[in-house]
């Protein structure tokens, strides 16, 4: 990732050096009196001016808009920008950390949507900061809050924005730091303000503009757009506007086999309109760096995936070594009033009455049962305190505005809670955008009519506008083609049926590599004295899970050994300091 790491150290004690706790090569650095300040990793998302008076350092991107384009702001851009007032820092596009440093005071401030995060520790005899958790592990072995981490682990995703973490603070949607810097070392964090929607109507063709606008982006001299393309509705939104906008050159890629769907038809796609376009497929696997990529990815992400993610994953090192500005279509479905549909569609009586127990089966997702009993009931209580703790939060759902308090949901929950840290992540290899999930097109959420947002009627406007040819070519969910022309509920029909019939693909997932590569190493793990001590698990259940699947081939139980590999390299990586 693009990193910032800063410490402010009280009375007489003695800074931190920096070569013991970061491995990698320092781009900016800050000292003066009580205060020092590191930034690292992809330069190409990093900023910093310092001055006398005042030092500024980003970790991110800004972008800026005008005159009916976007681009990446530079280091003027930036400079110009940090010199406005606070609303107005947190408002632009982009997903960043920004740390402020005056005489008297060091203000941190986060993207409103929540893309990137930073976390603060007050300890004796110092104050840390640092947008890596890893940097923290070496101040002390980082310990659980199972509380706070049950709806990461038990749901589609985190809840609360809360670190996952005891006695460590999570800055993430737009909170304001700050930390006054003389005898008293105050540490004041802003308010999380409750959360409302503007249902007012936008003006005809102002979406449209501004997620031109986004996707267009102006790139310089030296740089290429290079468009992640799959078989999906928000890729093909994405590419209708750039074949029929863009007049400099861009590129298009795909990830994993050949042979997947997603990757046929962008190939289908990029041949018949003459598209440069690379397919990456990391399939030689150093078995040993396999797990050192895994121990990275979870402790970046804080177990947003199984352990096979990354072999999907890491293809993006394939881009990271040309001077790219890469935008993907995360977050596309909230325009398309696609997250958490079983809630609105069985669960909607017990969400108006703001039911907990009732919205928690329609929330849920299994990923692996290994916890302890005494574990599971501390999370099903957290699951129970962050759900009410969004009740109060957010407006109270009722019969008119339910589709519309769904999609306030995901953009309060999913977004600081999943995208963030694929964000964080991408970072640290490419510059990545996501036009979806930019500020200015977000505010423009409630103004889009439902009606237009249901079965992607709003993309297919937009792609029969740009490039209607485009409508030809199937659709791709998960690993099944559909036809265009169906909706959301009949595309979901359609992939059932299929799957039963056996008309899917038929490649070798992605779990059943890595854990084939993996058979002595989980063993080993699991025996360790390490997980059988911990107190944490429940061993009989993982014994279990693992011999059924290298027994008896279990698919079920291969989905969740590799959560389990996942939560178990995370666990060793934040407590091994």
């Amino acid at each position: 990732m693009s990193w910032l790491f800063g410490e402010i150290v009280k009375g007489n004690n003695s800074p931190t050096d920096l070569s013991k706790i970061i491995d990698e090569e320092v781009e900016y650095s800050f000292s003066k009196v009580n205060t020092n300040i590191a930034a690292g990793g992809n330069s190409r998302n990093l900023f910093c001016s310092k001055n006398q008076n005042r030092s500024c350092f980003v970790s991110g991107i800004g972008i800026s808009s005008a005159d009916g384009f976007s681009k990446i702001m530079n280091d003027d851009d930036w400079a110009s920008t940090l010199k406005l007032r606070d609303n107005v820092i947190l408002n632009i596009d982009g997903h960043f950390v920004i740390i402020i440093v005056e005489e008297k005071t060091l203000k941190i401030y986060t993207d409103k949507l929540g893309l990137r995060d930073i976390y603060i520790q007050e300890l004796d005899d110092r104050i840390i900061f640092s947008t890596s958790i890893k940097f923290l592990s070496y101040f002390g072995k980082l310990e659980i809050d199972y509380s706070e981490f049950s709806s990461r682990w038990l749901l589609f995703n985190q809840i609360s924005q809360n670190s996952i973490f005891k006695n460590v603070k999570r800055i993430v949607s737009g909170k304001i730091v700050t930390i006054n810097l003389e005898d008293d070392f105050a540490v004041n964090i802003s308010e999380q303000k409750k959360y409302e929607f503007d249902e007012t109507p936008i003006e005809s063709g102002e979406f449209e503009s501004k997620l031109a606008s986004l996707v267009n982006l102006r790139v310089s001299q030296n740089q290429k757009l290079a468009l992640s393309l799959s078989g999906g509705m928000d890729s093909r939104v994405m590419l209708s506007i750039l074949l029929n906008n863009r007049k400099e050159n861009f590129e298009t890629h795909s990830f994993g086999d050949a042979k997947h769907p997603d990757s046929e038809i962008a190939k289908q796609i990029v041949n018949d309109f003459n598209i440069e376009h690379y397919q990456f497929n990391c399939s030689n696997h150093n078995f040993d760096d396999l797990i050192k990529e895994i121990k990275n990815y979870t402790t970046e992400t804080l177990v947003n995936n199984a352990a096979s993610a990354i072999m999907q994953l890491e293809n993006y090192k394939y881009l990271s070594k040309r001077n790219l500005i890469v935008i993907d279509g995360g977050f596309g479905e909230i325009w398309r009033r696609e997250f958490f549909y079983k809630l609105l569609f069985k669960g909607k009586s017990d969400l108006l009455k703001q039911n907990v127990d009732g919205v928690i089966p329609y929330l849920s997702l299994s990923r692996a049962d290994i916890f302890s009993q005494d574990v599971k009931v501390e999370m099903s209580e957290g699951i129970h305190s962050q759900l009410l703790d969004v009740f109060n939060l957010l407006p109270k759902a009722n019969k008119n505005n339910a589709e519309n308090w769904i999609d306030l949901f995901a953009l309060t929950t999913r977004l600081p809670n999943y995208y963030s840290h694929e964000q964080t992540r991408l970072d640290g290899m490419v510059t990545a955008v996501m036009p979806f999930a930019q500020q200015s097109l977000i505010s423009n959420l409630f103004g889009v009519s439902r009606e237009k947002k249901k079965n992607g009627r709003l993309f297919r406007k937009i792609i029969n506008q740009n490039y209607p040819k485009l409508a030809s070519y199937p659709l791709v969910k998960g690993v099944i083609r559909h036809p265009y022309i169906l909706n959301s509920l009949q595309s979901r029909i359609w992939a059932m049926v299929s799957k039963r019939i056996g008309n899917s693909y038929k490649g070798k997932s992605n779990t059943d590599i890595l854990l084939d590569l993996s058979k002595t190493y989980i063993f080993d793990i699991i025996n360790s004295k390490d997980v059988k001590e911990s107190g944490i698990y429940d061993n009989a259940k993982i014994q279990k899970m693992v011999g059924d699947y290298y027994t008896n081939g279990s698919m079920n139980s291969g989905y969740s050994v590799d959560w389990l590999l996942s939560f178990l390299l995370f666990k060793e990586s934040i407590s091994k300091y």
